[in-house]
């Protein structure tokens, strides 16, 4: 049998990717002085963004739609991801219709 469009829910998984530097230096992206150049605080800024984030998402979402858990990353400014980050986003792939990263 066919579904009908309006019966339809899509599945919906939000995945936030925070960098964390793991050395204290100003560059680019990165700027600061004393603790705020820490890893441990890119780490909290990234927690509390990522809430933020998953509160203007989840507040947006028309009906219709189911909303999996969410997912918080870190990467690092090494810009080499482990094979443990690609696993854990395509966990459950073959039920997620959509994903909506973050912007950094």
């Amino acid at each position: 049998m066919i579904a009908k469009n309006i019966d339809v829910k899509l599945n919906v998984r939000t995945i936030y990717i925070g960098l964390v530097h793991e050395y204290a230096y100003e560059g680019p992206c990165c700027f600061g002085e004393g603790d705020a150049l820490e890893k441990e605080f890119d780490q909290m800024v990234s927690r509390e963004t990522y809430e933020i984030f998953k509160q203007d998402v989840f507040s947006h979402v028309p009906a219709g739609i189911n909303m999996m858990d969410p997912i918080y990353l870190e990467a690092t400014d090494e810009w080499v991801n482990s094979e443990k980050i690609y696993e854990t986003m395509s966990a459950e792939i073959d039920k997620i219709d959509l994903f909506v990263f973050n912007k950094s």
